[in-house]
């Protein structure tokens, strides 16, 4: 909870109704993170933990109704590298942000096989990204619209979108959404 280390954390979520779940701890950092998604309800979704980082999280989703992922963590704690991936099509989810949700990471990579999604965001909401974004979509609908960038989040390197065979029911911007939400590489 507050102290220690764990090197690797496994979470395999097959089923059921839940509110958020951590790849990371509460306030005590990490190494590195893997959560696979077979099915269920998720409202909120972080790679990294609440208050704590991690070098480097995995999320693999192959169906399910998630509302918000996100690679890094939540509040604070910063998430060195993250690495996103919805493989499938019957997945739904409202919102995918590459980075965290007020906390700082380095690289992300959001990788979109299929799946219908809202928004997808290459950074973070409302968190900055210190190093690059990379977003992929490979099939799939998004029925608002890709960012490359953060939703009010400022990324410090580049920003790499990628739209293959995909249905764009909104607008693709490399850069981000809001008025802080800058590319800076």
């Amino acid at each position: 909870n507050a102290g220690g280390n764990t090197v690797t954390s496994t979470i395999n979520y097959i089923n059921g109704t839940t509110t958020n779940i951590y790849g990371g701890g509460n306030e005590a950092n990490g190494g590195e993170s893997n959560i696979n998604i077979s099915g269920g309800t998720i409202t909120n979704t972080y790679g990294g933990g609440n208050q704590a980082g991690l070098t480097e999280s995995n999320i693999h989703v192959t169906a399910g109704s998630l509302t918000y992922l996100y690679g890094g963590s939540n509040n604070s704690g910063v998430v060195t590298d993250t690495h996103v991936l919805i493989d499938n099509t019957s997945a739904t989810i409202t919102g995918i942000f590459g980075g965290g949700n007020l906390a700082q990471v380095g690289d992300t990579e959001v990788i979109i096989n299929n799946g219908r999604i809202m928004n997808v965001y290459g950074g973070g909401n409302l968190a900055q990204v210190n190093g690059d974004t990379v977003v992929d979509i490979n099939g799939g609908t998004v029925a608002q619209n890709i960012y490359g960038g953060g939703n009010y989040g400022v990324v410090k390197g580049d920003s790499y979108v990628t739209i293959t065979d995909a249905t764009i029911l909104g607008s693709a911007y490399a850069g981000g959404n809001g008025s802080t939400a800058t590319l800076e590489g």
